[in-house]
């Protein structure tokens, strides 16, 4: 699991103990919303992993792999066993995307 930043533990732990104490109220779903786009990458990352354990498999409820989706998988999987080297570093790839996809 991703590690929060030093400034941003600081400001959850305070959240929680106001909120204990009867500070805060919980936060409305267009606040969290709204919150989102403030939150850094990782820590977007730690929401969409909090809302998984939470919710378990939702993204692939009847959602399942074709035999031929699958069948590409498994062939695409064995050629990199075979050929590790041939692997493209994510950050490669993400550039690649943004630069064909991103205007």
């Amino acid at each position: 699991m991703c590690q929060l930043q030093g400034a941003t533990l600081l400001r959850l732990f305070k959240l929680k103990k106001q909120f204990r104490a009867g500070m805060l109220d919980a936060m409305s779903l267009s606040e969290i919303l709204a919150e989102l786009p403030r939150l850094t990458s990782e820590e977007r990352h730690q929401v969409v992993e909090r809302v998984m354990q939470l919710d378990g498999d939702w993204i692939d409820e009847g959602d399942a792999l074709s035999p031929e989706e699958k069948r590409l998988i498994e062939s695409r999987l064995a050629a990199h066993d075979r050929d590790p080297d041939s692997a493209i570093p994510w950050e490669e790839v993400r550039a690649r995307l943004k630069e064909r996809f991103v205007k």
